[in-house]
């Protein structure tokens, strides 16, 4: 049996712009420009998803930026990240273009502002002003560099005349710009944030997106095409480069910032930026969860940004299983208001809930009747903008087995194989399938809205074949209408033809209990991750899995949901005599996707009936 080895993805950044080598991209592997050293002025010298059916898609036209960001605050700063970071990745590209023949096309408004919402999304978390918009001269000069860097497969801020593609207006973007090639639009703002890669130790990139004068940016981006790799060119350098810095959060910009840190944005190499510090004598020490870290400080460069202090441990940061408090001592400062200065960072899952959260629990009647309306209250969130507001009946679930096609499965697999199979089944003789022809992730999701109780258990049988240990079969759960997806089972591979028949899997819910789920089925690589696979598709390989049901649950039908801007009731007026389920959630930023889904409120509907009154009769003389 044959596998591939699919590289890991790196990051790597060139020299300064007029010293550079040149860089040899090797395919499919992002690659970073040189971090841009400052213009010269007169007084002083200084580089698409999944989307689930009920998530709200793509980065509203209206707010793209303008946030402010209480780090401290656990439940804002992942609600941030599982709302705002992820809308971005909802937007297709629109590119219409064609490298091979020199055209740089252009990506859709909607796309751009998805890659805006990301810079601004960063820089809000860093604590710096978070309204940078978009040049429209320097996105179309943007586009053309972009287009320069696919063509002729490697990074220049200096383009030579003689590049395949080339163009003044190009040119000058490269010049003023962060480069990425392998990764464009959203993507590559992650990647410069993380400022990955042998040369890019004093993550010059990062430092010019989170430059705090910086108000007008550009982007460039064009989709791999015809064998061409990826490219993103973002303009950082505007007409306030020069002007006051405007005040910040926390004085200093720290990345990552002092609070609350989900661990998909935390990278390896971590900085500490202040305007004019002196760091030629500078320690950094480091704890985290009270044990001491190893750490190797990067070597110091000026005019990239802010002066920065630039460290990384010795292991690189992974998952926490639990929130992970770190404490950042650094000492020997010169030229800033303190020589030492000491924050806190917590590495969160955003994920997971810790303690108690806000959420706008229902209240009010659990009775009414068909045809008359009525009124609900939900508790207030001190960060919400606005609430969306459920209202839906509830069937007894039926178990997935695949014996009756697709059904209600959303198939997201690829189209190299069938998601139903026949060649094997726990029960019956079907079931599904999920493979990987190719290193992207194959997945489906049961289109429908479960609500557990404290006793539901999840269950399903399943079979694990030719895989190898990068290979992991996922069943994950939902709570916010498909947007972002916590882990219940996973199972990686064992580099050969595994199990030979079907296993049951039992899962308790209970944690579940009274809230709206859904569930998805995936295979491949852990998120963010990639290695070698078996890139089959027989039922031997890759993962089987059968009979999925929920014990002791229901299933919504009948769904409606509003949106309410202002106050904390709605009404509500059931049109059938059955149970109904209420529930809100938080909108934190308008325009973006909801959060997770209140505990459900159960109200009864009965017929309505028409009250009559029956007077006496009347007899004799009235008086």
């Amino acid at each position: 049996m044959k596998k591939y080895l699919l590289l890991f993805l790196l990051t790597v950044s060139p020299a300064s712009a007029w010293c550079q080598d040149t860089l040899v991209a090797i395919p499919s592997l992002p690659v970073l420009g040189d971090a841009l050293e400052r213009q010269k002025s007169d007084d002083e010298i200084f580089s698409e998803a999944v989307i689930s059916p009920l998530s709200t898609s793509g980065v509203p036209a209206d707010n793209t930026g303008g946030w402010s960001i209480d780090t401290s605050n656990r439940q804002v700063s992942r609600n941030f990240y599982n709302s705002v970071y992820s809308a971005s990745e909802f937007t297709p590209d629109g590119w219409v273009g064609d490298v091979g023949n020199c055209v740089a096309g252009d990506t859709s408004s909607d796309f751009k502002n998805s890659v805006l919402a990301r810079i601004n999304y960063f820089r809000a978390m860093a604590g710096v002003p978070s309204d940078v918009m978009f040049s429209a001269t320097y996105n179309s000069k943007s586009q053309q560099a972009a287009l320069m860097m696919s063509r002729n497969n490697t990074l220049n801020h200096t383009p030579p005349d003689t590049w395949d593609c080339y163009t003044a207006e190009g040119a000058e973007a490269a010049g003023s710009s962060n480069l990425s090639l392998g990764h464009y639009g959203w993507d590559a703002v992650s990647g410069q944030m993380r400022d990955d890669g042998s040369n890019n130790g004093p993550v010059g990139h990062r430092r010019w997106l989170l430059y705090p004068q910086t108000q007008t940016m550009g982007t460039g981006d064009i989709p791999s095409d015809s064998g061409y790799l990826a490219a993103n060119s973002i303009w950082v350098f505007d007409d306030n480069m020069w002007e006051a810095r405007p005040a910040t959060r926390d004085d200093f910009v720290a990345w990552p910032p002092p609070g609350y840190v989900p661990y998909q944005i935390v990278p390896d190499r971590w900085s500490f930026s202040y305007p004019g510090a002196d760091f030629s004598s500078a320690a950094v020490s480091m704890t985290c969860d009270g044990s001491a870290l190893t750490i190797t400080l990067e070597t110091l460069a000026s005019n990239m940004g802010e002066n920065t202090l630039v460290w990384y441990q010795s292991n690189p940061w992974q998952k926490p299983v639990t929130d992970l408090s770190c404490v950042v001592y650094i000492t020997g400062i010169s030229n800033t208001p303190s020589s030492e200065y000491t924050y806190g960072v917590t590495i969160i899952d955003p994920f997971t809930v810790v303690g108690q959260e806000e959420f706008p629990e229902i209240s009010g009647s659990q009775t009414a009747f068909v045809g008359q309306t009525g009124t609900w209250s939900y508790t207030e969130v001190s960060f919400a903008e606005e609430y969306e507001v459920l209202q839906g009946t509830l069937l007894p679930p039926l178990p997935e087995g695949a014996e009756t096609g697709p059904g209600t499965t959303l198939d997201y697999t690829d189209v190299a194989y069938d998601l139903i199979t026949t060649d094997a089944a726990a029960t019956g003789t079907h079931s599904f399938h999920l493979a990987q022809p190719q290193p992207q992730t194959n997945s489906f999701e049961i289109d429908i809205s479960f609500v557990p109780t404290g006793t539901s258990n999840l269950t399903f049988n399943s079979q694990l074949g030719y895989a190898t240990a990068d290979q992991l079969a996922i069943v994950q759960i939902s709570q916010d209408d498909g947007l972002n997806w916590s882990t219940l089972f996973s199972q990686s591979g064992t580099d050969d033809s595994g199990e030979s028949v079907f296993q049951q899997h039992t899962i308790s819910l209970s944690a579940y209990s009274d809230r709206l789920i859904r569930l998805r089925v995936s295979y491949g690589f852990e998120d963010g991750q990639s290695g070698s696979y078996y890139f089959c598709t027989s039922a031997s390989c890759g993962f089987l899995i059968d009979d999925i049901s929920i014990s002791d649950s229901k299933q919504v039908q009948n769904r409606v949901t509003s949106l309410i801007s202002t106050g904390t009731s709605f009404n509500f007026t059931p049109d059938l005599p059955e149970t109904y389920i209420l529930s809100a959630r938080t909108i934190g930023w308008p325009g973006y996707p909801g959060l997770e889904w209140s505990s459900v409120f159960y109200v009864n509907a009965a017929d309505s009936f028409p009250w009559t009154m029956f007077l006496p009769a009347v007899t004799g003389n009235n008086q």
